[in-house]
């Protein structure tokens, strides 16, 4: 618990504002609209329900599950990795020069 507070103390959390995300990175979700899917298990009245709902979504969509990270194209490996690494949000200095390597 000391190192904990220890490190909160060292690094406090970083907030960035609205405006600042927009001007400074790529934001992350592009608009605040819900798929069907989400809509459909935000409005499921039971557990029973929210887990059909899902079950339905994997049988419906089992070829596009990926399970392990090793069976994706190589580029597509590099740039789930990059994400993976980079702190948010995501500078467009940043991204391009990722690109370009």
């Amino acid at each position: 618990m000391i190192e904990l507070t220890r490190f909160q103390l060292l690094r406090p959390v970083q907030t960035i504002a609205a405006e600042e995300a927009q001007q400074i990175g790529l934001p992350l979700y592009p608009d605040a609209t819900l798929s069907k899917l989400a809509n459909s298990l935000k409005d499921a009245d039971s557990d029973s329900a929210y887990t059909a709902l899902l079950n339905r979504y994997r049988e419906a969509n089992k070829t596009n599950e990926i399970t392990d990270s090793k069976s994706l194209n190589p580029v597509v490996l590099a740039l789930y990795n990059w994400l993976n690494f980079k702190a948010r949000p995501l500078k467009l200095e940043d991204f391009k020069n990722f690109v370009a390597t």
